[in-house]
């Protein structure tokens, strides 16, 4: 009887032991391919997921940079580059220069402008204006005159080339001329001559 008992036992683990390996292996069967199936379906969300952050990145730093873009333009535009020239406001200008920097004498020559060819001035319908043109100034001081050519280069219409500067001491400061400015008579130690382009870009109609 117990011989019975002990081998319908090992029977029917042997059977559950089978059931067991059958299940495991149809387990192993479905689950790991799934399970790599989820794994690349994982991969490919995260390589979706940074080409998305990329994109994101590369937006980010096209807008920084058309925002640069747009301050520079307004930039150039409050400074009258996109404006035709005028001599008449072009001499006011370096007339007012001269009084805030305190020269004693400032004159402009300006020659005709040039138009200068530009392919993109061309396809926007605006053309580069180049006008050469020369400052004589007498001053009392050497700084006068570099505040002055500091005002040009930052305020004046358009933009300023600079081709030539010379600055040369024309007195020496002695006793007897110091008692002369001391008195408030003013007199010119420095004279300079400078050579310039005046450029904007005016539109074709404003030039016609």
């Amino acid at each position: 009887m117990l011989k019975n008992i002990g081998l319908s036992r090992a029977i029917f683990i042997s059977i559950v032991f089978g059931i067991n390996l059958f299940l495991l292996a149809g387990t192993y069967l479905y689950v790991m391919p799934e399970q790599v199936l989820k794994s690349g379906e994982l991969t490919a969300s995260k390589a979706t997921v940074q080409s998305k952050y990329n994109e994101i990145v590369q937006l980010r730093d096209d807008f920084s940079l058309l925002k640069e873009r747009l301050k520079e333009f307004s930039a150039l535009e409050l400074s009258g580059f996109f404006e035709n020239q005028n001599r008449l406001v072009a001499k006011k200008k370096i007339n007012a220069f001269g009084l805030k920097t305190e020269l004693l004498k400032v004159s402009m020559d300006m020659e005709a402008g040039m138009i200068v060819d530009n392919y993109k001035a061309n396809q926007a319908a605006h053309v580069v204006l180049r006008s050469p043109f020369e400052v004589k100034i007498d001053a009392q001081d050497d700084l006068d005159v570099i505040y002055f050519l500091k005002l040009m280069q930052e305020q004046f219409s358009g933009v300023v080339e600079f081709k030539s500067i010379n600055i040369k001491r024309v007195k020496n400061l002695d006793a007897p001329l110091l008692r002369l400015i001391g008195g408030g008579t003013p007199s010119t130690l420095v004279q300079a001559n400078v050579q310039m382009n005046w450029v904007t870009m005016p539109s074709k109609e404003d030039i016609q």
